[in-house]
């Protein structure tokens, strides 16, 4: 008889890894401001390459990662800073060939497909005039105002440095790649800062000149007798019956069932009141 054989099961997601620089740090907040970075980026390229040269330029979608080691690839980083911080730029070599073609109004399709030639001088021309704008976008997006990049030597990101990807299309030529902003800490502590949510200010309480002594409540419960009798007696008890008790000189005083205090008892005009009292060794 044959022997059953087990079936392999229907493949299961695959969950992605937890990255634990992203513990305690607010990186879901920054949605919003991803969201307005690709809309300003898509109103750029409208403006500066579809509608003057025909071109169609599109945006996709926007995220931030870390920076892995040995992902470089070929595309050259350029590295720029303000007075927030530091950021490396680079776009995928066919998407940025192909905005050099339509801007000096040469064949896009050819330029994009001299990706693997070395880069021209009017390559580096047009790209140190493309990548501010491109930062402008971001300084504008975090609450900041454009113009304030200067160019460094080129550096690339160190491994786990946080990257804003935004997918660039340009759909006549069924190109696609990725934009890739670099950022440091100081940037990127930046963004965290323009996307925390505002607090309202505490109104201050009416005795908040006070001392805390003054103004921190404490509950006093003060035990003036205890007596103990047989369960069968309690049971007995009904409204009206009396226990008698012996007459009462001293009080435990309790703070939260802790015994801090022993007070003497006195009566002044009915009212029995505590006094003299003594701290509980």
């Amino acid at each position: 008889m044959a022997r059953p054989r087990l079936q392999p099961g229907p493949a299961t997601a695959r969950v992605a890894p937890l990255d634990p620089c992203t513990l305690g740090r607010p990186f879901h907040l920054l949605d919003g401001f991803l969201q307005r970075l690709a809309l300003h980026l898509e109103q750029a390229l409208q403006h500066r390459f579809n509608r003057r040269c025909g071109a169609r330029f599109r945006v996709g979608a926007a995220g931030i990662a870390a920076s892995l080691p040995g992902a470089d690839g070929a595309t050259r980083w350029r590295a720029y800073r303000d007075a927030t911080g530091a950021v490396a730029v680079r776009l995928e070599r066919p998407l940025l060939l192909a905005m050099l073609g339509f801007h000096y109004g040469d064949d896009p399709a050819t330029a994009a497909a001299q990706a693997d030639a070395p880069e021209t001088e009017t390559e580096h021309r047009f790209t140190g005039g493309l990548y501010p704008q491109f930062l402008d976008a971001l300084a504008v997006c975090s609450g900041g105002s454009a113009g304030g990049f200067a160019a460094e030597a080129a550096a690339s990101p160190h491994a786990g440095r946080r990257i804003v990807r935004i997918e660039l299309h340009e759909d006549g030529l069924g190109l696609a790649g990725r934009l890739e902003l670099a950022l440091d800490e100081a940037w990127l502590e930046h963004l965290f800062h323009h996307v925390a949510p505002a607090r309202p200010a505490l109104a201050p309480a009416p005795d908040a000149g006070q001392p805390l002594q003054r103004r921190l409540p404490v509950t006093l419960n003060a035990r003036i007798a205890t007596r103990e009798i047989a369960f069968e007696d309690l049971l007995r008890l009904r409204p009206g019956d009396i226990l008698p008790i012996r007459p009462v000189g001293t009080a435990d005083v309790l703070v939260e069932d802790v015994h801090l205090f022993r007070a003497s008892v006195a009566e002044q005009g009915g009212t029995l009141c505590l006094t003299s009292f003594v701290p509980v060794e």
